[in-house]
């Protein structure tokens, strides 16, 4: 590559770089894959394929499934940060939120999140660099981009960290958390893409075995299982029994 080409791609003036050529340039300035997929996509060249419709719908067995972890808060989630589903433990995690609609608003728009995130600062700028990957798929572009702008206008931060153009997707990190209910919590969350479907994923939140934050989550469970038992009946019985 000429630096006369180098040059007209840095200005814009070239605006069909192939494949190869742009997996060489990311190698050379040593980009993540995540830098490397974003750097594809502003491209119009997305090398993961065409993508399958997206949907809201959750289906029935992964509801079941996350049901089925009662010391395991799990969510469901889309590409622009919406909650489109979560399990029993899953909602009572998030009890101190105002609204819990959308992780993004939650970190920059909900007062409880700066109380919640003890590390935030890291949990926003992770939370920022996830919405830059997803605008950088053109297909998703028009359904995110209104999230970016609410989150531009009300939250100063937001547009700091936005304008710093860090590209990073979700797969596994730990985050401390303050719970009004049962204190401080060390989880380690995971994410993974829901197959079939594009833009969605599937969060799980572990704690480490034996440890306080396991025992906090098994009480947090109990909190929340007493609260929905309707008065007067008793614990463990069924409706209708």
């Amino acid at each position: 590559m000429s630096v006369d080409y180098y040059t007209r791609l840095e200005q814009g003036r070239e605006n069909h770089p192939s494949p190869s050529l742009l997996s060489a340039l990311g190698r050379v300035l040593r980009l993540s894959p995540d830098e490397q997929l974003h750097l594809h996509r502003l491209a119009g060249v997305d090398p993961t394929g065409a993508a399958a419709p997206t949907s809201r719908t959750i289906p029935v067995a992964l509801r079941r499934l996350l049901d089925q972890w009662p010391v395991n808060p799990a969510f469901i989630f889309n590409d622009v940060q919406d909650i489109l589903a979560a399990n029993a433990l899953g909602v009572a995690l998030h009890a101190g939120f105002e609204h819990t609609d959308n992780f993004a608003r939650m970190v920059f728009l909900d007062r409880q999140g700066p109380r919640f995130f003890v590390e935030w600062e890291k949990v926003a700028a992770g939370t920022v660099a996830t919405l830059r990957q997803t605008w950088g798929r053109p297909a998703a572009r028009g359904r995110v981009q209104p999230v970016i702008d609410e989150l531009r206008t009300h939250s100063d931060e937001f547009a700091r960290l936005w304008s710093s153009h860090v590209v990073a997707g979700k797969s596994h990190e730990t985050k401390s958390l303050d719970h009004p209910a049962v204190g401080s919590l060390e989880l380690d969350y995971h994410a993974f893409e829901v197959a079939g479907v594009s833009g969605q994923y599937l969060l799980v939140c572990q704690a480490e075995a034996g440890s306080h934050a396991e025992q906090a989550l098994r009480l947090l469970g109990s909190i929340a299982a007493s609260s929905r038992q309707r008065p007067g009946q008793a614990r463990g019985d069924l409706p209708g029994e």
